[in-house]
C-alpha cells in the first residue's frame, strides 16, 4: 500500500534486547499521523509471526520511549511498571497510535466531523494490517491481531470488515457499547463522545436513547457482528476479576456465540486484575496466559 515509511529506531532511554533491532515507521491516513513500532531478531530481519497491536485509550497507553515494545524498561506489550513481564522477541509487532494528535478515538475530540469512534479508527486498523504484511510478510508469515480494551472493539470492527487473522487476543475488550445501561456514566461519555450525530446523553438509560442513537451504538458493537467474524481464527479473551470498566458478561457473549459458530475460542478470567494494565501479579498472569497462547497457536 505504500502508506509507511520504515527506519531505524533507537530508544531515547533504556535498550532494546540484546539480539533485537527496532524498527520505527511513520505515516499518514487521511492525513493524520500515525506511528508504530516494529522489532524483530537482528539476525535475518523480520521473521515469524507479525502482530498488529491495537492499544487501549487513554494517555497511560501511548507509545513513549518508557512504554513500548523492546525497551527494557517494560520488556513486551505492557506499561512501565510490570514486573516481570514475558520477552516478545521471536515476533515482529507492529503497534499504532490510532488518530494520535487529529481527533482521537481514546477520548478526544473527532476532526473535521469523522468518526473516530468505531469509523476512521476501524479503516486506519484495516489500513495498517495490510501495511504492516506489505513490510513484514515473508509470504508465509502467521498473521495475530491483538486488542486492547477500546483496541479490542476496533480489532473485532475490523475483522467485521473482512480482516482474517490466524490468531486474535482480546484483552478486556469493549465489545458491546449497545450494553449502554452496564456502563457508569464516565465510561459512557468516553463511548459517545467521537460519535458524529449522537444526540443522547451520558445519563440517560438505553430506553431513554432515541430510536437512532441505539443504531449508533449498535452499529459500533462487535456483539452486534459475531456472524460477520471469521471462523478459522483462533480467539483468546481475557477479562480481570476486578475490571470495573467492561461487563464479564460482554465477554462471556462473544465467547459462547462464537463457540456456536464453530470458532475455537479460548476465555481466560484473571484474578486480582482491573482493567488497567499495572504493577500487580494479575497483570503479569494476564500477559503470561497472553504468550501461552500465542506459543500453542504459532510456529
Amino acid at each position: 500500500m505504500g502508506i509507511l515509511t520504515d527506519a531505524a529506531y533507537t530508544p531515547a532511554s533504556g535498550s532494546l534486547h540484546t539480539g533485537v533491532t527496532g524498527r520505527t515507521w511513520t505515516g499518514s491516513i487521511d492525513n493524520v499521523t500515525q506511528y508504530g513500532l516494529a522489532f524483530y531478531k537482528t539476525s535475518g530481519g523480520p521473521s515469524g509471526p507479525i502482530i498488529t497491536y491495537i492499544r487501549g485509550g487513554g494517555a497511560g497507553s501511548s507509545y513513549t520511549d518508557a512504554k513500548i515494545i523492546g525497551n527494557s524498561a517494560a520488556v513486551g506489550i505492557c506499561q512501565v511498571g510490570y514486573s516481570a513481564p514475558p520477552t516478545w522477541d521471536e515476533y515482529t509487532v507492529v503497534c499504532p497510535d490510532l488518530r494520535e494528535g487529529g481527533g482521537s478515538w481514546n477520548g478526544g475530540t473527532a476532526s473535521s466531523g469523522t468518526d473516530e469512534f468505531g469509523g476512521a479508527d476501524v479503516e486506519d486498523v484495516l489500513q495498517i494490517y495490510s501495511a504492516a504484511l506489505e513490510l513484514y510478510d515473508t509470504g508465509d508469515s502467521q498473521r495475530v491481531i491483538w486488542g486492547d480494551s477500546r483496541g479490542g472493539m476496533m480489532a473485532g470492527l475490523a475483522m467485521a470488515r473482512g480482516l482474517t487473522p490466524d490468531v486474535c487476543i482480546l484483552r478486556s475488550p469493549l465489545l458491546d457499547v449497545a450494553d449502554y445501561d452496564a456502563f457508569d456514566d464516565s465510561t459512557r461519555a468516553t463511548i459517545i463522545a467521537d460519535i458524529p450525530g449522537f444526540a443522547g446523553a451520558n445519563t440517560d438509560t438505553w430506553s431513554e436513547l432515541s430510536s437512532r442513537d441505539q443504531d449508533l451504538l449498535k452499529a459500533r458493537s462487535v456483539n452486534s457482528k459475531i456472524d460477520q467474524l471469521p471462523t478459522t481464527t483462533k480467539y483468546l479473551v481475557v477479562w480481570g476479576e476486578d475490571d470495573t470498566t467492561i461487563p464479564r458478561s460482554q465477554c462471556e457473549t462473544f465467547v459462547a456465540e462464537m463457540r456456536k459458530r464453530g470458532a475455537e475460542v479460548e476465555f481466560q478470567v484473571i484474578r486480582e486484575f482491573a482493567h488497567a494494565i499495572g504493577a500487580n501479579t494479575g497483570t503479569e498472569l494476564a500477559f503470561l496466559a497472553c504468550k501461552n497462547f500465542l506459543a500453542k497457536h504459532l510456529t
